[in-house]
């Protein structure tokens, strides 16, 4: 029963939230629903994936097959976008997100690949292969990576306004 509660707690702020967001879009917009601009897209994908990371996909703990999806899913919006980048002179952004993404997904692939559940914990495969999971879940998870396209948004959308003031 108690489980319950608990996921019920979470969905309850999870939609308690999201109502929190509509009611703000509608009164910065006058809309209730975003429009489907790119930078509207932005935002509201930021927002929304650190929620549903924090509140269902990664509630106790980060696994490497976490920080594959989360990879993942990020790498293939770089790469539909690559374009807004380079029309914009900004590659050294897209560069940065990209590989850190694709060096995170390597890792994490590497620290899976490594485990040996038939030799000891302590043996050297093993240990290399535990320390690249420490490393993948804290630099892979939902929060970091979502929160760092989410930063990015605001910073070169919002605050600074313009890609060539951001690389300045």
């Amino acid at each position: 029963m108690r489980l319950f509660n608990f996921r019920f707690t979470r969905i309850i702020i999870f939609c308690s939230l999201l109502v929190v967001l509509l009611f703000l879009t509608y009164l910065l917009s006058g809309k209730l629903i975003p429009s489907a601009n790119t930078n509207n897209l932005w935002f509201y994908s930021g927002i929304f994936m650190i929620l549903f990371s924090s509140f269902f996909i990664e509630v106790y703990y980060t696994a490497p097959i976490n920080v594959l999806s989360n990879s993942t899913s990020i790498l293939l919006v770089l790469l539909s976008i690559r374009q807004e980048f380079v029309n914009s002179g900004s590659m050294v952004w897209w560069n940065l997100g990209f590989y850190y993404c694709f060096i995170v997904l390597a890792l994490a692939v590497l620290s899976m690949i490594l485990r040996d559940k038939e030799k000891s914990a302590e043996s050297k495969k093993n240990l290399v292969a535990e320390k690249m999971k420490d490393m993948v879940v804290i630099f892979g998870s939902g929060k970091i990576l979502f929160s760092g396209v989410f930063l990015y948004f605001i910073f070169s959308n919002y605050a600074i306004g313009s890609y060539k003031t951001l690389l300045m």
